[in-house]
């Protein structure tokens, strides 16, 4: 009897400690849907459709023919949670959402990367635009019109994005999708020239200067690349993608240290820190290399290995 009196005392003990993880776990889960309700809130979105997506959970969570993504099943949707959420967003300013252009073609760049097969995505969009099934025709388009280029029928797509184009030369989403597929059919000097003829809209726009440096080096015009490349080093220094192709450009150029010093600032900017000090020993071991530039990736390497140390000792 005492022995069971012990077992029984020790599993109330476990059972009081679970509950008290579990009540935790509801009170940062609360927690974490008022805070994503007001965000909603702030970037003037319907903080009501919080609810409304809780509920489209909760009957995918039943359909077991929807496989969810693991983030979003690790906290199983309730109907508590639905009517707090509810209950929160009815507290707060109502605002009519607006879907302007720009989030639609993100939304539709996003809808076809969903789903696996393009041959269904293409069919199911051109569906969606034959019966009238959209909320924005330009958007539906365009979504079709990268789901073309990606099932290898990029001639296809890029006929579309050129008819959006030619209507509102001024979205950036359509130069950039428009040149991204000439380029990928090889056609460099044509993606080129869209996105010269999109920079007198977007003078100075980021994207399009990345994009401009990708196709230059494709092109082999690494000399042009570099032009560009120097001033996005000066507006975004601190730019993973920009210090990436910092490396390219000065590589294509055989300039081996930079290629090297600017590759091993884009590692370390990615958090690989043991990845960026390995390219500083390839660039201390470049050929000629003089006392300046020895000493300048000197200091770099000793500012890498403090911050890896930091970070292993904080592991």
């Amino acid at each position: 009897v005492g022995a069971d009196a012990g077992l029984a005392a020790a599993m109330g003990g476990q059972a009081a400690l679970l509950q008290h993880q579990i009540d935790f776990t509801r009170a940062n889960e609360q927690e974490a849907d008022r805070v994503g309700i007001d965000l909603l809130a702030d970037a003037h979105f319907d903080a009501r459709a919080m609810a409304s997506f809780f509920t489209r959970m909760g009957r995918a969570n039943r359909d077991q023919n929807i496989q969810l993504p693991e983030f979003l099943r690790t906290h199983p949707v309730t109907t508590n949670r639905i009517a707090e959420a509810l209950d929160r967003a009815n507290s707060l300013p109502y605002r009519q959402p607006t879907d302007d252009l720009r989030y639609q073609l993100l939304r539709e760049s996003l809808r076809f990367r969903q789903q696996a097969n393009l041959d269904s995505a293409v069919a199911d969009l051109q569906r969606a635009l034959a019966d009238g099934r959209y909320r924005n025709k330009d958007a539906a388009r365009y979504g079709l019109a990268l789901a073309l280029a990606a099932d290898q029928r990029p001639a296809e797509g890029l006929a579309i994005l050129k008819k959006l184009l030619a209507a509102n030369p001024a979205v950036l989403e359509y130069a950039a999708a428009a040149a991204q597929v000439a380029a990928d059919m090889g056609d460099h000097a044509q993606a080129l020239a869209i996105l010269d003829k999109a920079g007198t809209h977007h003078p100075g726009s980021t994207p399009l200067m990345l994009l401009r440096c990708e196709f230059m080096l494709a092109a082999g015009r690494a000399d042009e690349a570099l032009n560009i490349i120097e001033r996005l080093l000066e507006r975004r220094p601190d730019d993973p993608r920009v210090q990436t192709l910092a490396a390219r450009t000065y590589g294509a150029l055989h300039k081996a240290i930079p290629a090297h010093e600017h590759l091993a600032y884009a590692q370390f900017l990615q958090g690989n820190t043991e990845a960026a000090i390995q390219q500083i020993d390839i660039a201390l071991r470049v050929p000629g290399l003089d006392f300046f530039d020895a000493s300048r990736l000197e200091a770099r390497r000793d500012q890498y290995r403090q911050e890896l140390a930091a970070i292993r000792s904080n592991q």
